[in-house]
Protein backbone atom coordinates (compact mmCIF):
# COMPACT_ATOMS: atom_id res chain seq x y z
CA UNK A 1 0.00 0.00 0.00
CA UNK A 2 1.41 3.36 -1.02
CA UNK A 3 1.58 6.52 1.05
CA UNK A 4 -1.10 9.12 0.51
CA UNK A 5 -0.41 12.85 0.89
CA UNK A 6 -2.48 14.60 3.48
CA UNK A 7 -2.99 18.23 4.38
CA UNK A 8 -3.35 21.31 2.24
CA UNK A 9 -1.14 22.50 -0.62
CA UNK A 10 1.24 25.36 0.15
CA UNK A 11 -0.39 28.79 -0.42
CA UNK A 12 2.80 29.81 -2.24
CA UNK A 13 2.65 26.90 -4.62
CA UNK A 14 2.55 28.14 -8.20
CA UNK A 15 3.27 31.71 -7.13
CA UNK A 16 6.35 33.37 -8.49
CA UNK A 17 7.01 36.96 -7.55
CA UNK A 18 7.50 39.26 -10.50
CA UNK A 19 10.82 41.04 -10.28
CA UNK A 20 10.75 44.81 -9.91
CA UNK A 21 12.03 46.70 -12.94
CA UNK A 22 12.92 50.23 -11.88
CA UNK A 23 13.15 51.29 -15.52
CA UNK A 24 9.41 50.60 -15.85
CA UNK A 25 8.70 52.57 -12.69
CA UNK A 26 10.97 55.58 -13.24
CA UNK A 27 11.13 55.99 -17.02
CA UNK A 28 8.03 56.67 -19.11
CA UNK A 29 9.71 57.67 -22.37
CA UNK A 30 13.11 56.01 -22.86
CA UNK A 31 14.12 58.03 -25.91
CA UNK A 32 13.75 61.38 -24.11
CA UNK A 33 14.94 60.43 -20.61
CA UNK A 34 18.33 61.25 -19.12
CA UNK A 35 19.96 60.84 -15.71
CA UNK A 36 22.13 63.53 -14.13
CA UNK A 37 23.86 63.64 -10.76
CA UNK A 38 23.06 66.74 -8.71
CA UNK A 39 26.03 68.35 -6.98
CA UNK A 40 24.49 71.48 -5.42
CA UNK A 41 22.88 72.05 -2.04
CA UNK A 42 20.41 74.84 -2.70
CA UNK A 43 17.45 72.48 -3.22
CA UNK A 44 17.71 70.63 0.09
CA UNK A 45 14.31 72.00 1.10
CA UNK A 46 12.81 69.98 -1.77
CA UNK A 47 14.62 66.77 -0.83
CA UNK A 48 17.27 67.13 -3.52
CA UNK A 49 20.57 66.35 -1.80
CA UNK A 50 24.10 66.38 -3.19
CA UNK A 51 24.78 63.22 -5.23
CA UNK A 52 21.06 62.68 -5.90
CA UNK A 53 20.34 61.17 -9.30
CA UNK A 54 17.80 63.21 -11.25
CA UNK A 55 15.62 61.45 -13.81
CA UNK A 56 14.90 64.04 -16.50
CA UNK A 57 12.34 63.72 -19.29
CA UNK A 58 12.75 66.16 -22.17
CA UNK A 59 9.25 65.41 -23.52
CA UNK A 60 7.46 66.68 -20.38
CA UNK A 61 6.25 70.29 -20.37
CA UNK A 62 7.10 72.33 -17.24
CA UNK A 63 4.24 73.02 -14.84
CA UNK A 64 4.05 75.21 -11.76
CA UNK A 65 6.28 74.00 -8.89
CA UNK A 66 8.06 71.30 -10.91
CA UNK A 67 11.85 71.04 -11.07
CA UNK A 68 13.51 71.79 -14.38
CA UNK A 69 17.00 71.36 -15.72
CA UNK A 70 18.19 74.27 -17.82
CA UNK A 71 21.34 75.73 -19.24
CA UNK A 72 22.39 79.24 -18.31
CA UNK A 73 25.73 80.83 -19.07
CA UNK A 74 26.99 77.53 -20.46
CA UNK A 75 26.23 75.40 -17.38
CA UNK A 76 23.42 73.08 -16.31
CA UNK A 77 21.27 74.16 -13.35
CA UNK A 78 18.25 72.79 -11.50
CA UNK A 79 15.57 75.10 -10.15
CA UNK A 80 11.89 75.17 -9.32
CA UNK A 81 9.64 76.42 -12.12
CA UNK A 82 7.24 79.10 -10.84
CA UNK A 83 4.51 79.81 -13.36
CA UNK A 84 2.16 81.93 -11.26
CA UNK A 85 3.63 85.20 -12.54
CA UNK A 86 3.23 86.93 -15.91
CA UNK A 87 6.39 85.15 -17.07
CA UNK A 88 7.62 81.90 -15.56
CA UNK A 89 10.73 82.20 -13.41
CA UNK A 90 13.22 79.70 -12.01
CA UNK A 91 13.90 79.96 -8.27
CA UNK A 92 16.01 78.24 -5.61
CA UNK A 93 15.60 78.06 -1.82
CA UNK A 94 17.10 81.50 -1.26
CA UNK A 95 14.52 83.01 -3.60
CA UNK A 96 17.16 83.79 -6.22
CA UNK A 97 15.25 84.00 -9.47
CA UNK A 98 16.27 83.66 -13.08
CA UNK A 99 13.83 85.06 -15.59
CA UNK A 100 13.32 83.11 -18.78
CA UNK A 101 15.21 84.87 -21.55
CA UNK A 102 16.93 83.76 -24.72
CA UNK A 103 20.00 82.97 -22.53
CA UNK A 104 18.04 80.27 -20.69
CA UNK A 105 17.42 76.96 -22.45
CA UNK A 106 15.10 74.47 -20.74
CA UNK A 107 16.63 70.99 -21.05
CA UNK A 108 13.89 68.94 -19.37
CA UNK A 109 11.66 68.31 -16.37
CA UNK A 110 12.79 66.27 -13.36
CA UNK A 111 10.31 63.42 -13.05
CA UNK A 112 12.01 61.42 -10.26
CA UNK A 113 14.83 61.76 -7.78
CA UNK A 114 16.96 58.88 -6.54
CA UNK A 115 19.01 59.47 -3.42
CA UNK A 116 20.77 57.35 -0.88
CA UNK A 117 19.67 57.63 2.73
CA UNK A 118 23.10 56.45 3.84
CA UNK A 119 26.15 58.73 3.80
CA UNK A 120 28.28 58.05 0.77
Amino acid sequence: MGLKETGFPSPAQGYEAKSIDFNDILIKNKSTTYVMEYKGSDLLYLGVYPNSKLIIDRSVKPQDDCLVIFTYEGQFHCRKWVANTNHPILVNSQGNAITLTEDVCIFGVVTNIIRSIQPI
